[in-house]
């Protein structure tokens, strides 16, 4: 019986010392998982997001550049836009870098859609 028991104790000890070795790696691959899912993913879903946004302008937008520039789109060709930024009689155009967009207008935010009627207010 005692020798039964040395041998249960003996592997317990062996899984426990082998346990114990691999504790640290085991801290290291959770850390490189964590910080995966809680910077890298959402990082890329929100590039993901403002690529579609991009690709998807179609002429009459309003839109917002990077710079702070208002402007409603005239004319999209491959990576560049044309956009009004005139108001009332003086229509001044501009071009810009289609990746320099920053924003458009009444497009969903946050799962809500802003209505341009109301001065931009959430409906």
């Amino acid at each position: 019986m005692s020798n039964f028991l040395l041998v249960a104790i003996d592997k317990a000890n062996g899984f426990t010392d082998a346990l114990g070795s691999l504790t640290p790696i085991l801290l290291i691959v959770g850390a490189f998982a964590a910080m995966y899912f809680f910077m890298m993913r959402p990082q890329k879903k929100k590039e993901q997001k403002l690529k579609d946004m991009r690709e998807n302008l179609t002429r009459g937008d309003r839109l917002t550049t990077i710079g702070g520039i208002f402007g409603r789109v005239v004319e999209v060709k491959d990576d560049v836009i044309t956009l009004d930024i005139g108001v009332g009689s003086d229509h001044t155009k501009i071009t810009i870098a289609r990746w320099a967009v920053g924003s458009v207008e009444g497009q969903e935010k946050d799962g809500e859609t802003l209505d341009e009627t109301s001065g931009g207010k959430k409906k």
